[in-house]
């Protein structure tokens, strides 16, 4: 297995070799079984070519101590790079969880970090299920839904009830607790059987779900419903960095949008959801390098930069001077780079140059890289870095299997690491490209569900129209 590993390292030192930049995912994992912890470090490179971006697993290193401090994480970061002759000056972003370790860990390695898009997503959904008015309903359906999965008589007669309802065979699964969406899934189950569970209830004398609560069922579907469809579309694997500020004002527009609608229908969302939501709009709009956090942001320097003609923004995609006083060639290109931005806004406006929502940004890059030079030059720095870390979670995914067999709780973390690697390498053709729906998910559940429809007090179906599929999804939007 050695030998395995050391051939990817030989494979994964020749692609970074090239000139090109780079990023890296990072996440931390430890087994409930087994005292061992694993630190997952996958390497991104996209050059200024704009070819395909390259993602591979760079390590999965051992934590055997006991504290995992940002000291010993940064060590194994620097041991990962300097196997592959990676230099730590060529590593332009760091993307993690909100871990104050990984925080750390980024700015003592002076690599500008990026708080993971879906645990953003993630904290705020939290937060929003955690208030009273969700938390009691959602309480009720977990009890229902507990129930049903542990009897093995109620789950026959469930399906038996959908049978004759010629409602789908699908039975609301249990939620995972740290996994929002699985809530979410559960619900969009629970309520498309909703027909079933009230004959349910009422068979085994259950208190039967009140009006006031389906309603509330609804309305949350319909919140969540864009926060999962942004999760998924944060996670595919050829998405980047600029998705990140875009998706907030989405989520928060959409949020908004929906909070009225649930207002008007007597909901009092707004006061209940809405501060909380909004709580999270600074994790969105804060993607930026950590030294922008140290003496530059007093409000007399922030107050400068803000009166300025927009030289600070046009130095973050220029040559960096370091001369007090601009050459009259840096001048000269500042001006270019402005006319070059104000074609390439004149561009995007044209229906017909606009990229289409579900357009690969590098590649978009690759075709108009010689229409706009100046802009291309830097935009591989920043495109090269995932929306998330989820190249790095996934790795677990195989970790859990692994160890979640008792047999191998004995397993040392330094075989784990090698059973991981080759794994990780072996399935690299052939792995799912994105965390997104699967087809099957999408039928179950991708339609989009209306927010007047949703807080409508007149009587409706609870089957879902079927046509809805064919529907684009409103929430895929531009990225350039």
């Amino acid at each position: 297995m050695q030998k395995e590993v050391d051939a990817i390292d030989d494979d994964n030192r020749r692609v970074f070799s090239e000139d090109a930049q780079i990023a890296i995912t990072v996440d931390e994992w430890s087994s409930k079984n087994a005292s061992c912890s694993l630190l997952a470090i996958t390497g991104h490179a996209l050059g200024g070519d704009f070819s395909e971006r390259i993602n591979v697993v760079l390590d999965c290193a051992p934590l055997e101590e006991d504290s995992h401090t940002s000291e010993l994480v940064e060590s194994k970061i620097l041991e990962s790079l300097s196997r592959l002759g990676i230099a730590k000056e060529r590593v332009s972003f760091m993307i993690a969880d909100g871990a104050s370790v990984m925080v750390k860990t980024a700015s003592d390695l002076g690599i500008q970090y990026i708080h993971c898009c879906a645990h953003v997503i993630n904290l705020s959904v939290a937060a929003a299920l955690n208030l009273p008015m969700c938390a009691h309903v959602l309480k009720k359906v977990k009890h229902v839904v507990s129930k049903l999965n542990k009897s093995g008589k109620l789950k026959k007669m469930f399906r038996r009830f959908l049978n004759e309802e010629n409602l789908p065979n699908v039975v609301p699964m249990n939620d995972a607790p740290t996994r929002w969406s699985s809530t979410y899934f559960m619900l969009c189950d629970f309520l498309a059987a909703m027909p079933v569970v009230e004959r349910l209830l009422s068979t085994c004398d259950m208190l039967p779900f009140e009006d006031g609560e389906i309603r509330i069922l609804k309305a949350m579907r319909v919140f969540l419903q864009p926060f999962q469809a942004m999760t998924n579309q944060v996670c595919y694997q050829t998405s980047c960095c600029s998705m990140f500020i875009p998706v907030g004002k989405l989520l928060i527009a959409k949020t908004e949008e929906n909070l009225a609608a649930a207002r008007s229908e007597g909901l009092q969302w707004r006061e209940i959801v809405g501060d909380e939501w909004r709580e999270t709009a600074d994790h969105f709009l804060a993607c930026k390098s950590n030294t922008l956090d140290s003496a530059d942001s007093d409000d007399e320097s922030y107050e400068r930069s803000s009166t300025s003609k927009g030289s600070d923004m046009w130095s973050l995609i220029t040559t960096q001077s370091t001369t007090s006083t601009p050459s009259r060639s840096s001048q000269m290109q500042q001006e270019d780079l402005q006319m070059e931005l104000q074609q390439y806004t004149i561009h995007l406006n044209r229906g017909d140059a606009r990229p289409s929502p579900d357009a690969d940004p590098v590649q978009w890059w690759r075709s108009h890289k010689t229409q706009f030079p100046l802009l291309a030059s830097s935009a591989a720095e920043y495109l090269v870095a995932p929306c998330t870390s989820v190249d790095s979670e996934r790795l677990f995914s195989t970790a859990g299997i692994i160890y979640g067999n008792k047999r191998r709780g004995r397993l040392t973390a330094k075989h784990a690491r090698l059973f991981l690697m080759i794994n990780a390498n072996s399935n690299k053709e052939t792995s799912r490209s994105c965390k997104a729906w699967t087809q099957k998910e999408v039928l179950r559940y991708g339609c989009n569900y209306e927010s007047n429809a949703a807080h409508s007090t007149s009587e409706e179906s609870y089957s879902d129209d079927s046509e809805e599929l064919e529907e684009e999804d409103p929430y895929v939007f531009d990225t350039q």
